[in-house]
Order: structure tokens, then C-alpha cells, then sequence
């Protein structure tokens, strides 16, 4: 019997990649992949922080009509072993609750309608 390898894509293993807004892929901790329903590509969301320096809300804010990313999954040592090209309009944004009692990084949370999605690498 020969033994085949295993080794599972993990959550925690992404990057974001804006193309036409000045977001760092640092910043995104949480984003729902691409999900076709009917035929239909549905809305992607997006969970960000905001740092003082290259503001994620005036990015935001003064954003294109159309975003352009790229969404990588990554393997342990960081190459890309599935990346989808994707391109969509901001339908909702989010930009937090402030509170005196929390000193947790600002949050920001994006909802995005795709025009355009394509797989370029699957391995």
C-alpha cells in the first residue's frame, strides 16, 4: 500500500492583496472566501483593523468604484497553493463601535458585491 501525503489548507493561512486601493494585506484578519449560489457569485466580507498610519478608513473612504485583489491561500512555508483574482463593489462598510472601556484594535467590516471572480492557481 503506498502512503499519499496529506496536508490540509488551514485558516489562518491567507493574504489579501489589494490591487487599486492602498490597503496592506496585513491588516485583513478575516475574509470569507468567494461562494458561487445558483450560478451567481454572492457578497465577500471582509474583517480589518485600522492602523494610525495608511488609515484603512480613509482607503476606504476614498476608494474606487471597483476593487481589485487577489485572495492567496498559503502553505506552511508561505507559497501560494490556491489564488483567486476577484473583483468587486463595496455594497456595506462598517467602521466600528468605540468604547472607553476597550482598548482592542479598531475594527473594520467590509461587504463586498463580486462583478468578477476567477481561480488562477488551485494545486
Amino acid at each position: 500500500m503506498k502512503f499519499e501525503e496529506f496536508e490540509p489548507k488551514t485558516n489562518n493561512r491567507f493574504l489579501v492583496t489589494f490591487l487599486n486601493i492602498d490597503i496592506p494585506p496585513f491588516v485583513v484578519f478575516k475574509v470569507t472566501r468567494p461562494r458561487l449560489c445558483e450560478g451567481k457569485w454572492t457578497s465577500m466580507s471582509f474583517e480589518m483593523w485600522d492602523p494610525i498610519e495608511k488609515s484603512t478608513t480613509r482607503a476606504l473612504y476614498d476608494r474606487p468604484e471597483l476593487i481589485d485583489l487577489t485572495l492567496s491561500l498559503l502553505t506552511p512555508v508561505g507559497e501560494i497553493t490556491e489564488e483567486w483574482r476577484i473583483k468587486g463593489k463595496i455594497s456595506e462598510i462598517n467602521w466600528g463601535v468605540l468604547d472607553w472601556s476597550n482598548g482592542d484594535p479598531v475594527e473594520i467590516q467590509v461587504m463586498m458585491d463580486i462583478v468578477e471572480c476567477d481561480l488562477i492557481i488551485d494545486n
